[in-house]
């Protein structure tokens, strides 16, 4: 069914011939910005559907989307290779305006993260964009949020730059509790760690280290093995998430933890991962 066809049926009980005229406007919008949608008409519709808000006037809704960004967003999501470029272009300028803020990370570091989030097939943040305002607006939230995180974890980092490598895990003491597991268990994490790192696949290993270590950025990745950044940036993501996977299950096995005292070890990890990563690749 063509997309018209298939969003009319599923917003109005009956025929609506002047929401199937917005529908066909809308259509051809957005088709004109990006041809790549044409096949995907009926996948497109059901995309709309499942984030059409409930309670309001059907024809007042289609008038007010933004029906090219929802597009991008949506082949962005499917792996389109021009949606990725445009989405990665639409990001330079937010990302520029969001470090000029003051001292934070700066551009490579917020632009990993972001990419991170939105081209990462299995979790992509792009599927909670419904459309109701301009995607440049929707990304600049999300780039404000993860730059103002991202500074707040290198503040947490910084206290413990000049550890000696031996101990990657110190940590400031968030409970006494924490304090506790931390000093009984820090071999046992440390090991965890090296063994989790020991299990990635030498590629997984390599763009870890080239990121981490190395300091290359996502560009820089990119164009060292031939690829798009959106697929270096998922390959930099995986890898780390596999990282981290498989530290916990190491240490789920070994310590037996209560799953509240794991995830808050896991936590400490994760807010020291890039000096952790830094270290550990240094050495290698």
């Amino acid at each position: 069914m063509s997309f018209v066809t298939t969003l009319s049926t599923r917003l109005s009980k009956g025929h609506d011939a002047e929401l199937e005229r917005a529908l066909a406007l809308a259509w051809s919008e957005l088709s004109a910005r990006h041809p790549g949608i044409a096949e995907h008409g009926g996948a497109f519709a059901d995309h709309v559907a499942a984030r059409w808000p409930l309670d309001v006037e059907p024809l007042t809704h289609v008038r007010g989307l933004a029906w090219p960004d929802l597009a991008l967003a949506f082949l962005a999501l499917r792996g389109d290779t021009s949606a990725l470029t445009e989405l990665s272009e639409r990001l330079r300028p937010i990302v520029a305006r969001v470090v000029a803020r003051g001292d934070g990370p700066d551009a490579d570091e917020l632009s990993f993260a972001l990419e991170g989030k939105l081209f990462d097939p299995q979790d992509s943040k792009l599927a909670g964009y419904v459309g109701g305002g301009e995607l440049e607006g929707w990304l600049s939230v999300m780039a404000t949020r993860t730059w103002l995180n991202l500074k707040r974890a290198r503040g947490r980092e910084q206290l413990t730059a000049d550890v000696e490598p031996a101990a990657p895990l110190q940590d400031r003491v968030d409970s006494p509790e924490l304090a506790y597991l931390k000093e009984l268990y820090r071999e046992q994490f440390r090991a965890a760690f090296e063994r989790a790192a020991t299990s990635l696949s030498p590629e997984e290993r390599n763009v870890l280290s080239a990121y981490y270590s190395k300091r290359a950025n996502i560009d820089a990745i990119a164009a060292s093995r031939g690829i798009h950044r959106a697929t270096a940036a998922r390959r930099v993501s995986r890898a780390r998430e596999q990282l981290l996977s498989e530290t916990r299950r190491l240490l789920l096995a070994e310590l037996q933890l209560p799953r509240s005292d794991l995830e808050s070890v896991m936590r400490l990890i994760q807010s020291q991962l890039h000096v952790t990563l830094s270290r550990l690749f240094r050495e290698d």
